[in-house]
C-alpha cells in the first residue's frame, strides 16, 4: 500500500520467504525484509531504490539486492516494482521478485575457480593466449 505495507504476497514468495500472506499482512516490507546489509548494517528505507516509487513514482527495473527469509538467512534477489495508482493516486506498488541465490553462488565459484587458475599460471610462470 501506499505506506510500504504488504497487502498481498503469493505462494511462491511464501516460498522463497518463508511467511505466509498472513504473517505479512500489514507489516512494512522493507523493514520486514530488506532493512539491513549482507553485512548486518543498516540499510533505511530511504536509501532504497525501490523506495523512490514512494517519493516520485519511478520505477526499477533489475535491482539486485540482498534480502533476508523469514528465519535470518540471507538470499540474493533481482526486482522490478511499478507504482499502483488509483485513480491517479499513487496507491502503492507492485514488486515481481526472483530468487537468484544458486546464480550468485555460481558465479562466486566461477570467480574464485578463474582467479585459481590465474594464480597457478601466474606462480608457474606458464604463459597463456
Amino acid at each position: 500500500d501506499r505506506e510500504g505495507r504488504v497487502t498481498f504476497l503469493n505462494p511462491e514468495a511464501e516460498e522463497i520467504f518463508g511467511w505466509t500472506q498472513e504473517e505479512l499482512a500489514e507489516r512494512n516490507l522493507h523493514e520486514t525484509i530488506h532493512n539491513r546489509h549482507e553485512d548486518g548494517s543498516e540499510f533505511p528505507q530511504s536509501e532504497c531504490p525501490l523506495g523512490r516509487v514512494y517519493q516520485d513514482g519511478t520505477a526499477v527495473r533489475d535491482y539486485e539486492g540482498v534480502f533476508f527469509r523469514k528465519d535470518g538467512s540471507a538470499i540474493s534477489i533481482i526486482c522490478s516494482n511499478m507504482p499502483l495508482r488509483d485513480q491517479g493516486e499513487l496507491a502503492g506498488e507492485v514488486i515481481v521478485m526472483l530468487d537468484i541465490t544458486e546464480r550468485k553462488e555460481q558465479e562466486n565459484r566461477l570467480r574464485k575457480s578463474e582467479e585459481s587458475l590465474r594464480l597457478a599460471l601466474d606462480a608457474g610462470k606458464f604463459g597463456t593466449w
